[in-house]
């Protein structure tokens, strides 16, 4: 399993041709580590680009993209021991 910053930044990559900001945060996290506080921060992103989408699209992407944040901060947490499979196979997905 990758680690979290590996995950993010793959998720983020995706959405790159949905969101412009992806690319400047996906700069942002590449240079430095991700910790709670920006696994946070990511999450709030998402959620106001996606109350500001109609794009039936980019909003799929989006909540996708939140799942497998959330998941990373669950499996944090909680250290979920099906989260790796899982979460490989959200980011397949995305």
């Amino acid at each position: 399993m990758e680690n979290k910053k590996e995950i993010i930044i793959k998720v983020l990559t995706k959405l790159k041709p949905y969101r412009n900001l992806a690319e400047e945060i996906l700069a942002l996290v590449e240079s430095n580590y991700v910790d709670e506080k920006m696994i946070e921060w990511l999450l709030k992103i998402i959620d106001t680009a996606l109350k500001k989408t109609n794009k039936d699209n980019e909003r799929k992407k989006l909540i996708q993209a939140q799942a497998i944040i959330q998941k990373i901060k669950m499996k944090e947490k909680n250290e979920w021991e099906d989260a790796d499979v899982y979460l490989e196979e959200m980011l397949d997905k995305l």
